[in-house]
């Protein structure tokens, strides 16, 4: 069995690797990213087809409520932004064990962290 990564190579720890398969209206695909609070995915709409990112909260902090209530809440906040330097929010919701998910577009690219950054300091 191979150990799920990021894009990038850098393995998930233990924990991020989780047996998803669908959330919803959404099929999970494949680990994309993850951090202190949440694991993002590739996914797919299984009615449109459309690709998404699925933002799935760590299954340790399903207890925690403020965390879920936190990623809910800046779902919330972020949908009701628009701008090109901002990821759309599609929907948000419960999996069947309780963890909160976002779904947003997906972006096709290089990860941010693999872009070189030249901006000049001004003062």
């Amino acid at each position: 069995m191979s150990v799920p990564r990021v894009a990038g190579g850098t393995p998930l720890a233990p924990r991020d690797a989780v047996s998803l398969e669908t959330l919803g209206r959404y099929r999970v695909l494949e680990p994309i990213g993850s951090g202190g609070m949440s694991t993002v995915y590739a996914g797919e709409h299984t009615t449109l087809r459309r690709p998404v990112a699925i933002k799935v909260l760590h299954r340790q902090l399903v207890a925690d409520s403020v965390m879920a209530r936190r990623m809910i809440g800046e779902a919330f906040t972020i949908a009701g932004l628009h701008h090109p330097g901002i990821v759309g929010v599609l929907d948000v919701g419960m999996s069947d064990d309780g963890r909160a998910y976002v779904v947003m577009e997906r972006l096709v690219g290089e990860p941010l962290v693999r872009i070189p950054v030249n901006v000049p300091v001004t003062r």
